[in-house]
C-alpha cells in the first residue's frame, strides 16, 4: 500500500489539475519581493499559497506549488520568476534538482489505465520549460540527483536513471516512496519499509534492510545513517551496523535535512528539531508558522511553511 497521506495528495491534486484551465509554461517576472533574511519569513503568495516542494540550485531557491506554478526565488535579490507546468503533480516533493543546469517536477497525464509518468525539465537560468522525459506507465513519486544524473522512484517499484534526454531503468520492487543520496551512495526506500543501499555511478544493489519503517513520510540520508518518519515517530538505520534505532523526535515529522553538521526536522506544531549522528537533540527551534518543507543551500537552514512562507535560520548558530 502506498503511504496514505501521498495517496490523499495525489487525489487531491488530480482534483485540483481537473478543474484548473490549461495555461502555456511561461517565463514571467513576479511582483518584486524582498528576499529571505537570517529569522524571517516572507510570503510567497499569490504565486504560492500551498506548497508542494522546494529545491535548490546555485544561488536559488525553488518553490513547486500545489496549483502547477514554479516560483525561482532569488537568494541573492531581485524579482521571483513563475513558471507553469502542464499536468498532474504527483507525490509530496514532486520537485527536484541538484545540478547547475536543471530542476525537474515529477507529473502525470492520462486517466485510469492510460495514465503515463514523466519528469518536466527547467531550465535553471532561463527558468524555462525546456522538455519532459517520458517513464511509461510508471508515476514518479520521488526524485534526487547524484553522480551526475537524476534517479526517479516510482509507484510501482521501478528505479529510473535520466541522463538529459533519456531515461533507463536500473531496478524494480516493491513500491517506492523515497531515492536518497549521501556520501556517494544511493538509497531507495520502499513503503513497505525495506531500504536497499546502492553503488554509484551505475545504481545497483549492495544490500537491503527488511522492515526497517513502513509508510514513512519524511526520510534523509546522512550522518552515517538513513532517517525515516512516520506518524509512530522516527528511527535511524545505522548503515555501519546495520541497527534500527528510535531517535527521541515526539510529534508529526514533516520533512527532514541535513545542515550545518546536524540532521532537521521539520514539525507544524512545534517548529524545528536537529539531532546529532547518535540521534540525540541538540537544538529546538519553535516557529509560529507551520514548519513543512526544509532545504540546506548556501551555510543556511531553509524552511518552507505550510502556508507558503519562506524564512531562514543559520543552523550552526
Amino acid at each position: 500500500m502506498i503511504r496514505a497521506r501521498t495517496c490523499t495528495v495525489l487525489i487531491a491534486l488530480a482534483i485540483l489539475a481537473a478543474c484548473r484551465p490549461v495555461e502555456p509554461s511561461t517565463d514571467r517576472p513576479a511582483s518584486p519581493a524582498s528576499t529571505p533574511t537570517a529569522g524571517s519569513f516572507v510570503a510567497l503568495a499569490p504565486d504560492v499559497h500551498e506548497p508542494c516542494g522546494i529545491a535548490a540550485s546555485p544561488g536559488d531557491l525553488w518553490v513547486l506549488a500545489c496549483s502547477g506554478s514554479v516560483v525561482r526565488v532569488p537568494l541573492t535579490g531581485g524579482a521571483r520568476t513563475t513558471t507553469r507546468v502542464e499536468g498532474d503533480l504527483v507525490g509530496l516533493d514532486g520537485i527536484a534538482s541538484g545540478d547547475a543546469d536543471s530542476v525537474w517536477v515529477s507529473l502525470a497525464a492520462g486517466s485510469k489505465g492510460g495514465r503515463e509518468g514523466s519528469m518536466s525539465r527547467i531550465d535553471a537560468k532561463s527558468a524555462a520549460l525546456i522538455g519532459s522525459v517520458s517513464l511509461g506507465s510508471s508515476i514518479p513519486i520521488h526524485a534526487t540527483f547524484a553522480a551526475g544524473r537524476l534517479w526517479v522512484g516510482t509507484v510501482d517499484g521501478k528505479l529510473f536513471s535520466l541522463d538529459g534526454a533519456k531515461s533507463r531503468q536500473i531496478a524494480s520492487g516493491p513500491p517506492l516512496v523515497w531515492v536518497l543520496a549521501a556520501d556517494d551512495r544511493l538509497y531507495t526506500v520502499a513503503d513497505n519499509g525495506d531500504v536497499t543501499e546502492r553503488a554509484l555511478p551505475d545504481g545497483t544493489s549492495e544490500r537491503t534492510h527488511n522492515g526497517v519503517l513502513a509508510e514513512s513520510i519524511a526520510a534523509a540520508a546522512g550522518l552515517g545513517s538513513v532517517w525515516l518518519a512516520n506518524d509512530a515517530g522516527v528511527v535511524r538505520l545505522d548503515l555501519g551496523s546495520g541497527r534500527i534505532l528510535r531517535v527521541a523526535v515526539d510529534g508529526t515529522v514533516n520533512d527532514i535535512e541535513g545542515c550545518g553538521g546536524s540532521m532537521w526536522f521539520s514539525q507544524a506544531d512545534f517548529g524545528l528539531r536537529s539531532v546529532d549522528a547518535s540521534g540525540s537533540v541538540r537544538r529546538s527551534v519553535q516557529l509560529s508558522p507551520g514548519a513543512r518543507y526544509l532545504r540546506c543551500l548556501g551555510a543556511r537552514l531553509w524552511i518552507l511553511t505550510e502556508d507558503g512562507r519562506l524564512g531562514s535560520i543559520d543552523p550552526q548558530a
